[in-house]
């Protein structure tokens, strides 16, 4: 028996595995067999975490395929909150996890046992790097666009038809290709990302609103943990609120 915790974050859901309790069982294998939807638990991956300290932990990320990522905001997130459970933490602690994108300080900012055990934790990912890249696909067609890190990498294209196509290829086949390129030999998640402009009659502005596709190398889901979701809820509340009853059109 293998005793784990399953959380979800924003949309990914992991489980959390001490080394101590993986023993020498092989970590890639494990996540495939644990993280199978139809077979076992079900999960974007599993979170292999071993105490450093009172407040302190290591946590290395191996995905649903059995790869290894170098971080998951997400999945730090998720153990920060099994961390603060553990030891019964309140607002205003800090707790540092050691990830193979560096250190990153998890603020827990309140706990609630009310509805379960839910934790509203912020986690910092640093300055992100971004590059302007093409990538020659095998066929020859290049495509355009903006290699970003956050401490795993992604690669960004700007497409302009409401398809996502690319280079006149669909997004899944592009995104698939290029998640598997030579020139990320560890690969990479791809965002397909289309921005929209739309114009208000009555109040006389206008705003942007950005829209993507993506194909990730790891698999993940969007779901919700804590303060991401109740932020996200009261932002489509302000929105319907704000449009409603405005004539828009598109321009």
């Amino acid at each position: 028996m293998i005793p784990f915790t399953k959380a979800h974050a924003c949309g990914n859901d992991f489980l959390i595995v001490t080394d101590e309790a993986a023993g020498e069982l092989d970590r890639a294998e494990l996540a495939r067999r644990l993280c199978a939807r139809s077979t076992g638990v079900g999960a974007d991956g599993i979170e292999f975490f071993a105490w450093t300290g009172p407040k302190s932990g290591r946590i290395r990320l191996h995905n649903a395929d059995g790869s290894v990522a170098e971080i998951s905001g997400n999945g730090t997130r998720c153990v920060a909150a099994w961390m603060a459970e553990a030891l019964g933490s309140k607002a205003g602690d800090e707790l540092a996890i050691e990830t193979d994108a560096g250190l990153r300080v998890c603020r827990v900012n309140g706990v609630s046992k009310d509805n379960g055990f839910t934790v509203e934790v912020t986690t910092g990912m640093s300055v992100p790097t971004a590059a302007r890249r093409m990538v020659r696909l095998a066929d020859g067609t290049e495509i355009d666009g903006m290699e970003v890190s956050t401490g795993n990498p992604h690669f960004v294209i700007a497409v302009e038809n409401a398809r996502f196509a690319a280079a006149g290829r669909a997004w899944q086949t592009v995104g698939a290709e290029i998640c598997a390129h030579k020139d990320f030999p560890n690969q990479t998640n791809v965002e397909f990302v289309r921005v929209e402009r739309f114009a208000s009659l009555s109040a006389g502005w206008d705003r942007l609103r950005l829209r993507a596709r993506a194909v990730r190398r790891r698999r993940r889901r969007l779901s919700r943990w804590g303060w991401g979701d109740r932020r996200c809820a009261w932002w489509r509340r302000a929105a319907r609120r704000r449009w409603s009853g405005m004539g828009r059109e598109r321009s």
